[in-house]
C-alpha cells in the first residue's frame, strides 16, 4: 500500500507567475520560493503551487506539479475578484521601492490579492502564514537574548558593548539594590527578567506580592523589566 507524500503548507512555491507578484509575496512576509523541476524530490517543497494560467510553460508546470500531489492555485482565477476586473499584467500589485515599503500593506488591489490566495489557500486545507513585513531587501531578522547566570554581573558592561545593535539581557528578578545600582549605569539596557520555578511561591499571592516588591526595587534604580 503507498501512502501520498505530505508535503508542508510553506513554503508558496511559485511556478512562473509575474514578477511583481514575486515582489509583492516577499515584502508581504510570505514565505515563497521557485517551484522545482522534480517536486517529489526536494527538501523545502510546499503544498501549494501558485501558476499563470495565460502563461503556457507555467499552467504546464503546475499540472506537473499538481500530478506530484500538489495543490494548484491559478492567480488569474484570484485577479478576477480583486478591484473591477482581472489585472491584465499586474502592475497594480508593482511596489514603488522608493516609498514606504508599507505600500504593501496600504495599495488596495495588493492587499485584495493577498486576501483572495489566503481564502484559496485556506479553502484547500492549508493555513496562511505571514513571518512579518520587512522593508526593501531585508527579508528576515534575529532576535538576540543573554542570559546572565551570576548576580555578580561584573561583566555586564562589556557584554553589552561587545553586542552590535540592541540586545535583551535577562537578569535574575533577585537582584539587590546595589547590584540595581551597577545595572543602571548601563544606559539604555533592555532588560528581562529570568524566570526560574524557585522565583514561584507557595500561592498566587505570594508570588505576586515578591514579585511587586522587585519590580518596585527595580525602579527606583530606574530599570523597566
Amino acid at each position: 500500500m503507498t501512502e501520498a507524500v505530505k508535503f508542508p503548507d510553506l513554503p508558496l512555491m511559485l511556478a512562473g507567475v509575474p514578477r511583481p507578484v514575486t515582489e509583492l509575496l516577499r515584502e508581504a512576509g510570505i514565505p515563497a520560493e521557485p517551484l522545482p523541476d522534480v517536486p517529489l524530490l526536494a527538501a523545502g517543497t510546499g503544498r501549494f503551487v501558485l501558476f499563470d494560467s495565460k502563461n503556457s510553460r507555467s499552467a504546464a508546470r503546475a499540472r506537473r506539479a499538481a500530478s506530484h500531489g500538489l495543490k494548484p492555485i491559478d492567480l488569474r482565477a484570484l485577479s478576477t475578484r480583486v478591484g473591477d476586473g482581472p489585472s491584465r499584467d499586474f502592475e497594480e500589485l508593482s511596489l514603488d521601492h522608493e516609498t514606504s515599503w508599507r505600500m504593501a500593506g496600504e495599495c488596495a488591489a495588493s492587499r485584495n490579492f493577498l486576501e483572495q490566495l489566503k481564502l484559496a489557500v485556506e479553502t484547500q486545507g492549508g493555513a496562511w502564514v505571514r513571518l512579518a513585513d520587512y522593508p526593501f531587501p531585508y527579508q528576515s531578522a534575529i532576535c538576540v537574548g543573554v542570559e546572565h547566570v551570576s548576580e555578580e554581573l561584573a561583566d555586564f558592561a562589556d557584554v553589552a558593548k561587545a553586542l552590535p545593535g540592541r540586545a535583551t539581557h535577562f537578569v535574575s528578578s533577585r537582584l539587590r539594590a546595589d547590584r540595581l545600582a551597577d545595572l543602571s549605569q548601563s544606559a539604555g539596557a533592555d532588560l528581562g527578567w529570568q524566570i526560574h520555578p524557585a522565583d514561584l511561591e507557595n500561592s498566587p499571592r505570594r508570588t505576586l506580592s515578591h514579585w511587586t516588591t522587585r519590580l518596585e526595587r527595580f525602579a527606583s534604580a530606574h530599570l523597566l523589566p
